[in-house]
């Protein structure tokens, strides 16, 4: 057994500068130390183009890292292959920012069903009884025949979550999924993310070990239980709670700070 399954580290990045998955040579963070330990609830604040989606992309072993070293469940993902690193991939599951991209042509349950059936080799309307548990659990039950175009954002993001379970991982890594979501949305998104952390049916009981990002700490505080930062190409992990609310007052300062600089003008 490996040191990393021994310490039940899920993901870990050593001094890993993370590259940009859309401009070749560009590095959007440098010298990233993030261990995700089996049951952690990681809440990280950053900007929406603060290079969020690289780092889950890096973490969940779909991005080459520009150097540094990343490990999945134990295993060094160096030399880089995806298609190697498939039994350590389907084991995480990354929902990107607004529910992730879906197939306009499928219905919700099929969009949903699409990674099961494409890994399991199956066809999309044979998935079962669990299957639809799990667009109960997501409140996806009157969606579930509509095409994408017919829904709003909120459902989208149902959908990415319900998708991003389908395969039952063992790490959920999600992009700002509360950015833009109306307040009992939120709501219902912290919910279900609680449940899923504390172990869940869907997931036959096993707690999900979670990782999402955000803009404000504030409405995480009291459901995630790590903290980190992105600032200035950098990941600053945090001590808990309070330093996150200390992070938000910050923030919140400079804020104000720059709208009396700019009304004094």
């Amino acid at each position: 057994m490996s040191a990393n399954a021994s310490t039940g580290l899920m993901i870990e990045l050593a001094n890993v500068d993370v590259a940009s998955p859309v401009e070749d040579g560009r590095r959007v963070l440098e010298g990233v130390d993030w261990r995700v330990a089996a049951g952690n609830y990681w809440v990280i604040k950053s900007g929406l183009e603060e290079g969020a989606d690289a780092l889950f992309l890096t973490a969940a072993g779909a991005l080459r890292p520009a150097s540094g070293v990343v490990r999945l469940f134990g295993r060094d993902t160096s030399p880089f292959n995806p298609e190697d690193l498939l039994e350590q991939r389907l084991r995480i599951s990354l929902v990107l920012s607004g529910g992730g991209r879906l197939f306009p042509e499928l219905t919700v349950a099929e969009n949903v069903a699409l990674p099961y059936c494409y890994h399991r080799n199956c066809e999309l309307c044979a998935t079962g009884e669990w299957f639809e548990k799990l667009l109960a659990f997501a409140g996806l039950e009157e969606w579930a025949e509509r095409l994408p175009s017919e829904l709003p954002r909120a459902i989208i993001l149902n959908v990415g979550l319900a998708r991003g379970l389908c395969l039952k991982p063992e790490v959920l890594l999600l992009e700002h999924p509360a950015f833009g979501l109306e307040l009992g949305q939120r709501r219902w998104l912290l919910e279900k993310l609680g449940q899923l952390s504390s172990g869940h049916p869907i997931l036959d009981g096993r707690p999900l070990t979670i990782a999402v990002t955000t803009t404000e700490f504030q409405p995480w505080v009291g459901y995630g239980r790590q903290f980190g930062v992105i600032e200035g190409k950098r990941l600053r992990i945090l001590a808990g709670e309070a330093d996150a609310r200390a992070a938000d007052d910050a923030a919140g300062t400079q804020l104000i700070g720059r709208k009396v600089d700019l009304s004094e003008r």
